[in-house]
């Protein structure tokens, strides 16, 4: 076995190594350079490496006669070998096609304190011993769905079922970016395999990354503006005939109608008219968090009662009341989607509280976000 390893390292020698005149040296660039082939015939890539085998024999033979710290001098030089592969075709590469490399740069300085020069600087390396195998693009059949509200709120869901079994049993997908993200962005979704151990299997995957553009996601809008908005109103329209209803069966428990019993608590019957009116609608968005946003809604009840049955004789039959109230409907974390306001058990619409002011509740309204900035709404 020593035997022939030594016969190996003469013919690697004999093959690189031309002696010239005061110890200079000729290396052969094309034994120097290791062309490395991975991937299938039709779809191979070459990396261009030093051939460490042929790099260790020169440098035993140089330790041999010149000593161990003459061959680490010739062994740093060689590491500053660089190669390239100049022919127009450097992947998709199949047997027989021919490749065009040349050594492009070397420490200079070394080499003419080492007085070396180099051969085939420039030569030719027939691609041959690729075999073939199954090609497979590993996104094909993939899923990549989003969920979530947009900005800053979207998910990344990926669903590999339907890919080829080869394809799920030999990696996984993964997000870069999985959450957090907006309509809009792009995000690249990695499928990560041993290379090697697919070759050995006989498979090949033509891409590790694709990217994908967050799109579709319902929206926390900057303003309603041109936004259908009409669930809103049909939301408290729901709240406020609650509230009308609640007035007409118990007016005796608003401020200004007249809470008074007989001794067995029968009071007046009331004949209550009621009349519902808009007053200020609000857009309220935290430029900051879109998703912190409000819609504040102030509506006025008019009220007006006669008595027409009474017990009470302080409260004779006839007797008229009026009285208003300021109501204050809320909608938190407003989204859209299709130009359409979303209502749902996130966003349902609260009948917040009353008052007896105009002034006191639009203020309340105006600032319910805190530093935000606010749109004017109209709601029917």
């Amino acid at each position: 076995m020593k035997r022939a390893l030594l016969l190996v390292m003469a013919a690697v020698m004999v093959m690189t190594l031309t002696a010239c005149g005061g110890g200079s040296k000729t290396y052969d660039v094309q034994s120097l350079c290791e062309v490395s082939l991975s991937g299938f015939d039709g779809y191979a890539t070459a990396n261009l490496i030093n051939n460490q085998l042929v790099i260790k024999s020169i440098c035993d033979d140089i330790q041999s006669k010149d000593g161990f710290e003459t061959a680490a001098t010739y062994a740093l030089f060689f590491d500053t070998l660089r190669y390239k592969i100049t022919s127009d075709k450097t992947e998709g590469l199949t047997n027989g096609d021919k490749l065009q490399i040349e050594l492009t740069s070397y420490n200079k300085e070394a080499a003419k304190e080492l007085k070396v020069s180099f051969s085939n600087a420039k030569f030719t390396y027939a691609v041959e011993g690729l075999v073939e195998g199954t090609v497979l693009d590993p996104f094909e059949g993939l899923e990549v769905a989003f969920t979530g509200i947009s900005p800053k709120n979207g998910v990344v869901e990926i669903n590999s079922l339907n890919c080829p079994d080869s394809v799920q049993n030999s990696g996984n997908f993964n997000a870069k970016q999985k959450s957090g993200v907006s309509n809009g962005d792009t995000i690249v979704i990695e499928y990560a395999y041993n290379e090697k151990q697919a070759e050995q299997n006989g498979v090949m995957f033509l891409e590790k990354e694709k990217e994908y553009t967050v799109e579709g996601l319902p929206e926390y809008p900057t303003s309603l503006q041109g936004i259908d908005i009409s669930g809103v109103s049909k939301n408290i329209n729901i709240l406020l005939d609650k509230r009308i209803a609640e007035i007409k069966d118990s007016p005796q428990n608003l401020p200004n109608f007249p809470n008074i019993t007989t001794t067995n608590g029968k009071g007046p019957t009331w004949d209550v008219q009621t009349s519902t009116t808009f007053e200020k609608g609000l857009y309220l968005v935290n430029k900051e968090n879109r998703s912190d946003n409000a819609i504040t809604a102030v509506y006025r009840i008019d009220i007006k009662g006669i008595v027409t049955e009474s017990p009470v004789s302080r409260v004779p039959v006839g007797t008229e009341q009026e009285a208003t109230e300021y109501l204050l409907f809320t909608v938190r974390g407003v989204y859209i989607q299709d130009n359409q306001l979303v209502i749902d058990e996130n966003t349902s619409v609260e009948y917040k509280e009353k008052g007896t002011t105009l002034n006191s509740i639009i203020t309340k309204a105006e600032n319910y976000v805190k530093g935000s900035q606010s749109e004017e709404i109209t709601l029917n």
